[in-house]
This record gives C-alpha cells, structure tokens and sequence, in this order.
C-alpha cells in the first residue's frame, strides 16, 4: 500500500512543478492579498465568508509542503 501512497504524492509533486501550478499559486496569492483587506466587510457573515475562503487558499498554498511532508514521511517508512 505504501508504495500506492508513494506513486500518489510523486504524481502530486509532479504537478506542483509545472508552470500551471505557478500561475495558479500567483492568482492564488493576490486573491488571498485583496481578501485579507477587512474595510469592505458588511459584517459577521461577511467575515466568516472571507475567512473560508483564505483558509482554503492557505491549504492550497501550503500543498507543497504538505505533500513534501508525506513523502517524506511515506519513504521513511519504506526505508526501515
């Protein structure tokens, strides 16, 4: 099973290198700048809307490291 986890997170790292995936992290970055502005916000569900959606961004832009992490992890344990 590990080495079905291993070929997963490769594919994943695989697409995390393309110039697709930077473009995407730059969208991603100006999106998360212009959200963050809190001037514009109505109120409280206006607020929480917002942070949903930075979250998400966040767990998109930390998907490198994240799947980095994994394989890390996931080779480690090939390794013993």
């Amino acid at each position: 099973m590990a080495s079905t986890d291993i070929n997963h997170y490769e594919y994943l790292q695989a697409m995390l290198l393309t110039a697709g995936w930077e473009e995407l992290t730059g969208e991603l970055e100006g999106m998360r700048e212009i959200l963050a502005d809190v001037t514009h916000i109505s109120g409280s569900d206006d607020l929480f809307y917002k942070k949903g959606q930075i979250n998400i961004i966040d767990l998109l832009l930390r998907l490198p490291d994240t799947v980095s992490d994994a394989l890390d992890d996931l080779q480690g344990v090939n390794d013993d």
